[in-house]
């Protein structure tokens, strides 16, 4: 046994005697540098491309097995503008001599200094890396096939593998894209790595600069995080992630940005899972939490999480985004918006639900989906509680730059009506329902909003569309037909039992008339923009109201004016109120290219009976009406004087203006005929009856007279 431990320790002892030696003389005996001209023979051999190396190669031996390049570049490819694929000013790999006697492979932290790297892709799509790939994709002959991961081809274990990490410094990539029209740079690239041992995590941390030509942007990138891998269960995990960017660019809000992920990050391989936890997104004024799952990766992914976005400014970030102040009627409108959202999806589809959205003091909850990202086909059913969507409008002008005229030209007429070519509402593929408990738009405040909407190859309908409003009601249909070269639009709409003095008060600021209506609208027209929608406006319309009054006009007090101008005498005392009363109003329109002209209108007081007709100017916004007010009783004049002369003779006013200053003008003259016209058949209804009434009868005699004059 002495004799075998003393054989076995001298064994041993010449085996290290050698490898001194041999990491003595080796360097001494073998110069790398005789056979540069051997490996760039092979270089060219294979792939045709020049391989130059300017720099020395340096070879150890004890206790490292290791390898230092020097300057070294590999031409490009043919038909390529850059001279150079890839070049490195250094490169050094070392692997311990003794861990490789037990198959252990341990290797010194992988050194590359000053890479440049070169990648194009030229128009017809051929990329400067193509001839690589296949020379490098055919096999020397005699290659073993690969058996599993843990057997070699004799059946023999596999050597274990250990790095001391990656250390890459001063990198620079460009890629050029000729079938894109894009040039992209990534300079002072660094990555370095810790130790990487089979089964152990390693840190590992990136930073770069980033350079794009179109749109024109620059940036600086670092990401750090904590990387693990299982081999055997085919799990990568990265703890601890966090990337950051800061760009800056004419594009950008302000000429700037910052950007800023955290998350833990999961790939199973084997269950083909990607799980994203802790996700934190920071982006100008946007915080974004959540959690995200990603099911079958590999042939059908399907997501699932949580997302949510903390309160921010959106006033703050769009104006950042467009670079000037962003205002509201309302200062304090679009101040604080906030979300939480379950999302889930399959390939080409996404669904949010539940979906919650706080914006100021509302909110909105329901779900929403997009059936199809491609042809972004939206489905949704919300409801939101309240909202005052005047708060979100552009503060209105001052009187002064309002009433100031400015010219349209042609060209500005074209523009406002591309606004919504045609093409864009074709592709809308919308069905959706909204519900909104209080709504206040266009000054108007309503309840009980409910609307659907589909839209689907160019025909957009809202049908039905309901609301409580002003004590009565709404219902309507629309829809907006743009299969054609100019979009038509046709509504059918109903206010049934609705208060119209509050309803004007809100939308108009003044009340010209109140009382209780119905009003029912079926209008057809086309264009993009109000001017061309209204100039094509046809269609009817009728109205009724009850128990109301015409305020801004005092028809009662008008006829007593007059007639004492007629009569030469006193005007009556002025009237507080200038306002009609009315037991009844109603009649209907016919509308021809904005025109609406009305045939019918009849209003009932307990003193007066009036009818007129005339039109209304839409695009103008005036009036050309005539109307005649007959007296069913007396009115008092001056003094208690009953005006019985006017019972029954028709007054004539006529009504023009603007809509919002309506003016009101009776016929003095025209009245006057009429009275004299009047005194006439009295004077003669007396006189002759009194002559011949005694031989005829007296009723006779008014009866026949009242036949010959009118």
């Amino acid at each position: 046994m002495k004799r075998l431990l003393k054989w076995l320790a001298a064994v041993v002892g010449v085996i290290v005697l050698l490898l001194v030696s041999a990491a003595i003389l080796l360097p001494l005996l073998i110069d790398p540098n005789d056979h540069k001209q051997a490996l760039v023979d092979q270089v060219k051999a294979r792939t045709g491309r020049d391989l130059n190396i300017a720099g020395d190669i340096e070879l150890s031996v004890f206790p490292w097995l290791g390898v230092e390049l020097g300057k070294t570049s590999l031409s490009n490819a043919a038909g390529f503008s850059a001279p150079v694929f890839a070049s490195t000013d250094k490169v050094a790999i070392r692997v311990k001599l003794l861990p490789l006697l037990s198959k252990r492979l341990e290797m010194d932290t992988v050194t590359v200094q000053g890479l440049r790297l070169n990648l194009a892709r030229d128009a017809s799509g051929r990329t400067n890396w193509d001839d690589l790939v296949k020379a490098g994709g055919a096999e020397p002959p005699g290659a073993p096939g690969s058996k599993g991961d843990s057997d070699t081809s004799d059946g023999t274990a596999a050597v274990a593998l250990a790095v001391g990490g990656v250390d890459i410094r001063d990198a620079n990539l460009s890629w050029d894209d000729a079938t894109q029209n894009q040039h992209y740079e990534i300079s002072n690239l660094s990555v370095q790595t810790g130790a990487l041992t089979p089964g152990e995590p390693v840190d590992l941390a990136l930073a770069l600069d980033l350079q794009a030509g179109d749109p024109a942007i620059s940036g600086h990138i670092t990401a750090a995080g904590r990387l693990d891998y299982d081999t055997g269960a085919k799990i990568a995990r990265v703890d601890g992630l966090e990337v950051e960017g800061t760009f800056a660019g004419p594009q950008l809000p302000q000429g700037k940005a910052r950007v800023a992920l955290a998350a833990n990050v999961t790939h199973d391989a084997g269950k083909q899972t990607l799980v994203v936890e802790k996700l934190a997104l920071e982006a100008e004024e946007l915080k974004l939490n959540g959690e995200l799952r990603v099911s079958d990766i590999n042939s059908a992914p399907t997501t699932k999480g949580n997302i949510r976005i903390e309160e921010f400014n959106p006033k703050k970030l769009l104006a950042a985004l467009s670079k000037e102040p962003f205002q509201t009627a309302d200062p304090k409108a679009l101040t604080r918006v906030s979300l939480d959202a379950t999302i889930g999806g399959r390939p080409n589809q996404l669904v949010v639900k539940p979906l919650t959205v706080r914006l100021d003091d509302s909110t909105l909850k329901g779900e929403l989906s997009i059936a199809d990202i491609k042809s972004q086909a939206l489905r949704f059913d919300l409801a939101l509680d309240a909202i005052d969507a005047d708060r979100y409008m552009p503060p209105e002008k001052d009187k002064s730059e309002a009433s100031t005229p400015v010219a349209a030209s042609p060209g500005a007429a074209a523009g406002g009506a591309g606004q919504v070519p045609n093409e864009t509402l074709r592709r809308l593929d919308v069905v959706g329902r909204v519900n909104i408990g209080k709504l206040k738009a266009a000054k108007l405040n309503m309840s009980d909003v409910d609307m659907s909407v589909t839209a689907k190859d160019g025909l957009i309908r809202l049908n039905p569309i309901g609301a409580n409003l002003y004590n009565g009601n709404y219902r309507g249909n629309i829809t907006v037909d743009a299969r054609g070269d100019t979009p038509r639009i046709s509504v059918d709409e109903n206010l049934a039992g609705i208060l119209a003095g509050p309803l004007l008060k809100d939308l108009q600021g003044t009340d010209r008339l109140t009382g209780m209506g119905n009003v029912n609208v079926a209008m057809q027209t086309a264009g993009v923009t109000p001017d061309e929608i209204t100039k094509s406006l046809n269609g009817s319309a009728s109205f009724a109201f009850t128990d109301g009054a015409i305020n801004g006009v005092n028809i009662a007090r008008m006829i007593r004016e007059a007639h004492a101008r007629i009569k030469g005498i006193k005007l009556p005392p002025a009237e507080v109120e200038q306002k009609t009363d009315f037991s009844e109003l109603r009649g209907s329109m016919r509308v021809t290219n904005g025109v609406a002209t009305n045939e019918d209108f009849v209003a009932m007081t307990p003193l007066l009976r009036i009818n007129g007709k005339g039109t209304a100017n839409l695009p103008a916004e005036s009036l050309d009406y005539r109307i005649q007010a007959t007296l069913v009783k007396s009115l008092e004049g001056q003094g208690g004087q009953n005006l019985d002369e006017l019972v029954g003779i028709p007054i004539p006013i006529r009504v023009t203006g603007s809509f919002a200053e309506p003016k009101y003008a009776l016929d003095t003259e025209a009245l006057a005929q009429s009275l004299a016209k009047g005194k006439a058949k009295e004077l003669i209804e007396e006189k002759v009856g009194e002559k011949i009434g005694e031989k005829i009868g007296g009723d006779k005699v008014k009866g026949l007279l009242k036949g010959l004059i009118k």
